[in-house]
């Protein structure tokens, strides 16, 4: 029998969330020329299989996982009933929204999307969440890519270690570090910080359904934002945190005007692989870290206050690295899980939980993918929401251009609200970019 790994708290945790609703997340490359269906189809199942990422075996508690070999990986063709970019939203979203089966299953769905206008198509690899993060997934297409573009390397014909380490073998030296005393009293005082927080309101629709839009932003916009964000001395994804906060802040304020509930919280993911006591470059797992940031009866008009605040904060959590200590919320959660229902210790979880969005934001150029960065034009990442998030800005850069992916539950938001967000986003992120240069992004 194979040798099997026992899921990370981070895992386990998604592994709750989708007995209520998928756990899905996404990646799209965009490439130049048409589509080679049947050459991509073996590149999809010739890197997989030498991968090893073949079928995902779970034990019934949903606590250990392995692979086993996979015969064959399907590639899904996509026909385009109009604009390719509408036709590729809503392909995402019903795939966010459609469960991975509980038996051994391929933990990746291949589909590719032809666009005869522009002469190029579109790879989509929408995967389960608690199988691989973004990194990983990265991996496993630079090696699909490169096989699809007659690129490979040597090293790329070798597996991926698909059992990867245990993730609180590998961090061990920073929870001795940074003390599990010290961050379990942290996690007390965020709890009663929290408190103060607003919570998004429902819709009155208990459906946990999640859509998923794609916005981009003008040609050289992201240049012009990072010398912006360096004269300023933040980062990028400062300001990206920054003007989520004035977008919501500015769309809440409604219901905010009366009560102790007056601050926002946003969640940001953190790759933590670097911060590993082993090297972690070619494992195919998930190693999150997650930061919350709150900010006290954030003002959206006053963006430049609202900038160094969050800078602030971001510079304290990264100089202290709780985001790799002992991982006590996902701990408290799991517990929840064993002693409630489904329903209560998701309602639990959020109610301890009010945040109101997270953002996930990732930079990475052609030469990342080797030969195959030559044909790839753009590439987007699709975040999923889960229990406590009702929202989630995922933006990504290649080379010069940025592109915006967001997904939300309809019970929290309408489509008229996300445009408007996504309006007010640019707009606080116009203010950091040179007067003259505004950001009219594109709609999808």
């Amino acid at each position: 029998m194979p040798k099997s790994c026992k899921l990370n708290l981070f895992q386990q945790t998604m592994a709750f969330w989708e007995e209520v609703h998928p756990y899905n997340a996404g990646q799209v490359v965009h490439l130049r020329g048409r589509a080679d269906v049947a050459l991509l189809q073996a590149a999809v199942q010739a890197a997989c299989q030498l991968s090893g990422v073949g079928r995902l075996v779970l034990d019934r508690e949903k606590v250990h996982y392995h692979y086993e070999p996979v015969e064959s990986v399907e590639l899904r063709e996509i026909q385009s009933a109009g604009p390719v970019m509408e036709t590729l939203c809503r392909v995402i979203t019903e795939e966010l929204n459609t469960l991975f089966p509980d038996e051994p299953h391929h933990p990746v769905r291949w589909l590719v999307l032809d666009d005869p206008k522009t002469e190029s198509h579109f790879l989509v690899a929408i995967y389960q969440h608690l199988a691989a993060d973004y990194f990983s997934m990265r991996l496993l297409m630079r090696r699909v890519l490169n096989r699809y573009c007659h690129t490979t390397l040597p090293e790329e014909e070798e597996p991926l270690q698909v059992l990867a380490p245990a993730y609180s073998r590998v961090m061990r030296h920073h929870y001795r570090r940074i003390g599990y005393l010290k961050t379990l009293v942290r996690l007390a005082q965020d709890f009663l910080r929290l408190r103060y927080v607003h919570r998004i309101r429902g819709l009155g629709n208990e459906s946990e359904r999640s859509r998923s839009f794609i916005f981009q932003a003008p040609e050289g916009f992201i240049g012009r934002l990072a010398a912006g964000c360096r004269s300023r001395q933040v980062t990028v994804n400062d300001a990206f945190l920054a003007a989520l906060f004035g977008a919501i802040a500015e769309i809440t304020s409604p219901y905010r005007r009366h009560g102790r509930r007056r601050g926002l919280a946003l969640a940001t993911a953190v790759d933590v692989r670097d911060e590993a006591s082993e090297s972690l470059s070619s494992c195919f797992g998930l190693y999150l870290g997650q930061i919350v940031i709150v900010v006290d009866k954030p003002d959206g008009a006053d963006f430049a206050q609202l900038l160094i605040r969050t800078a602030q904060q971001m510079r304290r959590e990264k100089a202290e690295k709780r985001f790799i200590g002992p991982q006590w919320n996902l701990l408290i959660v799991a517990v929840l899980r064993r002693w409630f229902s489904v329903k209560v210790a998701r309602d639990r979880s959020r109610k301890a939980y009010p945040l109101s969005a997270g953002l996930s934001n990732v930079r990475l150029d052609a030469a990342w993918f080797r030969g195959a960065g030559d044909r790839i034009l753009d590439y987007i990442r699709i975040s999923p929401t889960g229990p406590a998030l009702p929202l989630i800005f995922t933006p990504t850069t290649y080379g010069d251009r940025l592109n915006l992916s967001i997904t939300y539950r309809e019970s929290s938001f309408t489509e008229a609200e996300i445009r408007k967000l996504v309006d007010l986003f640019f707009d606080k992120l116009d203010l950091i970019v040179a007067r003259g240069h505004t950001a009219s992004c594109g709609y999808v």
